[in-house]
């Protein structure tokens, strides 16, 4: 009704006397706030009261808990507005928007996960596939299927084929040759093909990055 507390309305309304029915059926000339031509919520003209269940099928998909799909650019805050933390989410939000890869490294506690994750909230909403693991968690599955003989090759291609795969905690991982064929094979069957990788990690640059075996 009045655009200075609608979010999507703010300041593009204009207040026009309408002649509107009153009190007791009689009609009166009064004052109402009308919003410009164009000027609602995107999803204004679509169905509110069913979720999107191939949004949700993807959530489902993706790994992520319940909590964790809140973690989106319009939450992201941070104490230290610091050129780089700004930086690192106008960065994230072109990388969600252009399908591009990104690499996000830092000090633990600079919302690094927070922004990977919002890049794949952003991802699934577009109507893609994302996957969110940490590399420990993914290495150990592989790890696993591979041992117990299980669809090792299934499982390597899901990581390998999905639009966007979120790499969260590169260096944690305890490396052993196999685990690092793991990881080869899947980065560059995903840069080889352009397919968008999100990487976060702990170390401060890249030869900190490339030294950690």
């Amino acid at each position: 009704d009045n655009p200075e507390t609608c979010p999507f309305n703010k300041k593009n309304g204009r207040p026009v006397v309408v002649l509107k029915e009153i009190l007791g059926g009689r009609k009166g000339l009064v004052t109402a706030w009308t919003p410009y031509i164009g000027c609602k919520h995107p999803d204004a003209d679509k169905e509110t009261d069913k979720p999107d269940s191939e949004f949700e099928q993807r959530l489902k998909r993706s790994g992520l808990a319940e909590w964790q799909s809140r973690q989106t650019f319009d939450t992201y805050e941070h104490a230290e507005a610091k050129p780089e933390v700004v930086s690192a989410k106008a960065k994230a939000i072109l990388a969600a928007k252009n399908k591009t890869s990104l690499v996000l490294a830092g000090k633990p506690g600079t919302g690094k996960t927070h922004l990977a994750i919002a890049i794949a909230m952003d991802v699934m909403r577009s109507g893609r596939n994302a996957i969110v693991k940490t590399v420990p968690d993914l290495l150990d599955e592989l790890a696993r299927a591979d041992w117990e003989h299980d669809d090792f090759f299934g499982l390597r291609q899901k990581f390998r084929d999905v639009s966007c795969l979120v790499l969260d905690d590169l260096g944690k991982e305890k490396s052993t040759p196999k685990k690092l064929e793991y990881l080869y094979q899947i980065i560059n069957y995903r840069y080889m093909r352009g397919l968008q990788t999100i990487v976060t990690t702990n170390a401060y640059d890249m030869n900190e990055l490339v030294n950690n075996d």
